[in-house]
């Protein structure tokens, strides 16, 4: 769930300034705004996230910004004019990133707290190696393909990760863990 997530950030930083220029026809300092916008998004959707994941447990904030995440990406695409794109941008931050602050929580769902530390670290750790790459495949997309289909592959990594998440059993507000952590 950590990768995809962040190949999802490093896709949405990294080709959103070129979506923006490519798109709207605008220029690096203005495709900046677009950056600004959905940064904002991030900040905000961690704050939501967080609430919502204290009040209704993992399973329901992750599903509903993994499900909401695959469907705002397809903004990017729809929007035909830069405030359009702004919305968008401010919107898929908001889902993509707002779930960065719930992955701690999930760990300690899912290790006895001896472990905790060593699996945080090195599920973050290789996640982020991992995912880190994945501007290098989104390029490579563009370049044999079109932004639709990156925002489709997008969109497929976000489902995939609900499924991953939906498959974690301690995750369950009844699991026995949960409730003896919680």
């Amino acid at each position: 769930m950590f990768l995809i997530h962040i190949a999802g950030y490093g896709t949405v930083m990294n080709w959103l300034p070129t979506i923006a220029q490519e798109r709207m026809h605008v220029d690096v300092a203005k495709s900046s705004l677009w950056m600004v916008f959905t940064i904002v998004g991030m900040a905000l959707g961690m704050s939501v996230f967080a609430y919502l994941q204290d009040k209704y447990g993992s399973r329901i904030a992750f599903g509903i910004f993994l499900v909401g995440s695959a469907i705002s990406v397809f903004f990017l695409i729809m929007a035909t004019n830069p405030i359009e794109f702004v919305i968008a941008g401010a919107i898929v931050g908001f889902l993509t990133d707002g779930m960065y602050s719930g992955y701690g929580a999930i760990v300690s769902n899912l290790y006895p707290s001896k472990n905790r530390a060593t699996a945080n670290n090195t599920i973050m750790s290789v996640a982020k190696t991992i995912g880190t790459l994945s501007p290098v495949l989104v390029g490579y997309i563009m370049d044999v393909s079109t932004v639709t289909t990156v925002v489709i592959f997008m969109s497929i990594c976000y489902l995939i990760s609900f499924v991953v998440m939906m498959s974690i059993k301690q995750l369950k507000k009844d699991h026995p863990r949960y409730v003896e952590d919680n």
